[in-house]
């Protein structure tokens, strides 16, 4: 029977590392998505997908694509941004046959509102703290108050006023506030799961007894079964289904009052689980139609003392193939790119009648102002000898792809480099743009068509960097998917961006021109270095040690 598959989302949570896993361990197949491509929760997950943010018009539309994509049975959101997208484009997920695993869009308003939550509250006649009213703000208030935004998460811009002036300032900055009667007792958390229908299945109490930036870092399991009840008519009461973080904190009078309803897993809901509240594996119980085991083993008392946890990635474990950029990558084009810009002087000084001399200086001087990757550069030199016609570009263009009788030669280290890959069967690749004629002829003195499996001519492609076709047409011929792909060049953007567009791993390497220049904003690269030979020596131990 094929596994159940559920797209998470909030992998990179700092639970998240913990919930994939014993969705996994229940039986799920388990797509991770998040907005973050370095998520921790990915490495966790079958499949990891980097989604747009929530506020984005395109989250939703690929959130669907995923579904397709991936044949998803359940998508299953964490991050409260996306409770209420997510819940309004439910028929669509479901014409593709997709169940979502929220309450409707009507109970996680009135649930993530905390204003509405408070007056459900009231309605149900269960206990939460008194909201102050507009009209109230102005007149004598018990201080100390509590001030926080109507809809917000974690401790984010919530704050205790203890006089008028303190209230006056914390309003001015809070977004939406709600101010409500100040708690000065121990917190709780009540995790709850339902039914699927909305039925109440059972609660684990939580007390708090640390907490940081919301999230609780230090607490203790207890048995309550009266405050286990009053949870019951929360969930109940509001129709939640699935699981539910509610919040409690104790008033003058040492009794319990709801101040949050979050209807997903709480931060804590680990501590839950440890202590023998089933949530994550009954909830796969009740997606595929079987009865939950419940709270058979639960023991109270339980105290969790969280702490940090590394996890290492080291993306050269992932390649299975390498490719090249030419240029200054693979060899010195110094010589080369000054022989070429010689033609052009000398094209432009026989055309014009001009001294060649000269205009090769000034050639030179320009070229080192602004760089052999500017978009002009023979523009802007012709422009103060009053030559910058289209005639004469075209001339330049053409001069600069002549024939150029520099000898050419690899950087030291480099044919050692592909021999060794060679050697460890890791298909190779080189992926250059820029006219392919010219290429041809460099690849030709290099001597590089025996050293590497395939070569990319962009210019052959009509694609030049960074767009990403090349290096998508390489990762085809070396017969990888592109995030198996590995590609190393040294410019920031041609070679830097065009991985990343790819969704190849990007190794910048730090020699020629481009060597001191920042990384683009666009991208930044997975791995920097200077030693080429240094990088392909990862590439070949990593692969041994598989």
């Amino acid at each position: 029977m094929k596994p159940l598959t559920i797209l998470r989302t909030g992998a990179g949570s700092a639970v998240a590392p913990f919930v994939l896993t014993a969705l996994r361990a229940a039986g799920a197949r388990v797509v991770a998505a998040d907005m973050n491509p370095l998520s921790v929760g990915f490495q966790f997950a079958d499949r990891a997908l980097a989604i747009p943010a929530a506020r984005s018009a395109s989250f939703i539309p690929a959130l669907l694509d995923a579904c397709r994509r991936e044949q998803v049975d359940v998508v299953f959101p964490d991050v409260d941004e996306e409770l209420l997208p997510v819940a309004r484009a439910r028929a669509e997920f479901e014409q593709l046959g997709v169940r979502v695993l929220l309450s409707p869009e009507d109970v996680l308003a009135r649930c993530t509102d905390k204003r509405r939550f408070a007056d459900e509250l009231t309605r149900l006649g269960l206990p939460a703290p008194r909201v102050f009213d507009p009209e109230e703000l102005s007149g004598n208030l018990p201080f100390p108050v509590f001030v926080k935004p109507r809809a917000g998460r974690g401790s984010a811009h919530t704050h205790k006023a203890c006089d008028r002036s303190e209230l006056d300032f914390v309003l001015a900055r809070v977004p939406e506030p709600l101010v409500q009667e100040y708690l000065p007792g121990r917190e709780y958390t009540i995790d709850t799961l339902s039914t699927l229908d909305g039925r109440f299945l059972y609660a684990s109490i939580r007390e708090r007894l640390a907490t940081d930036s919301g999230i609780s870092v230090k607490g203790r399991t207890l048995e309550w079964p009266a405050l286990e009840e009053l949870a019951r008519r929360v969930v109940e009461g509001l129709g939640i289904i699935g699981p539910c973080c509610l919040q409690g904190i104790l008033d003058h009078e040492g009794k319990i009052r709801f101040t949050d309803c979050n209807p997903r897993l709480g931060g804590g809901t680990v501590l839950s689980v440890a202590a023998g509240a089933p949530i994550l594996d009954d909830l796969v119980r009740l997606l595929c139609g079987e009865a939950p085991i419940g709270k058979v083993r639960y023991r109270a008392g339980v105290i969790m003392l969280r702490s940090w946890h590394e996890t290492y990635l080291d993306p050269i474990e992932r390649v299975r193939a390498v490719a090249f950029d030419l240029d200054e990558t693979l060899f010195d084009r110094r010589d080369h790119f000054a022989a070429a810009l010689a033609n052009v002087a000398t094209a432009i000084a026989d055309a014009a009648s001009l001294d060649r001399a000269l205009l090769e200086a000034s050639l030179l001087e320009t070229w080192h102002a602004l760089g052999s990757d500017h978009d002009h550069i023979f523009d802007t030199w012709l422009r103060p000898h009053r030559l910058a016609s289209p005639e004469h570009v075209r001339r330049c263009v053409e001069a600069f792809h002549g024939r150029v009788d520099t000898p050419l030669a690899l950087r030291p280290g480099v044919a050692d480099a592909f021999v060794a890959l060679r050697d460890a069967g890791i298909p190779t690749a080189i992926v250059t743009d820029g006219r392919a004629s010219t290429q041809e002829s460099k690849v030709a003195a290099l001597g590089l068509a025996g050293r590497v499996d395939h070569i990319v001519y962009c210019g052959a492609l009509g694609a030049a960097k960074p767009d990403p076709a090349g290096l998508v047409e390489a990762a085809r011929l070396l017969g990888v998917s592109p995030d198996l792909l590995l590609f190393v060049g040294d410019h920031p953007r041609y070679d830097v961006v065009m991985a990343r567009r790819a969704g190849a791993i990007a190794a910048r390497v730090l020699t020629g021109e481009f060597a001191d220049r920042a990384d683009d904003a666009e991208a930044t690269p997975d791995i920097t270095c200077a030693d080429l030979g240094a990088l392909a020596r990862r590439v070949v131990d990593a692969t041994r040690a598989r």
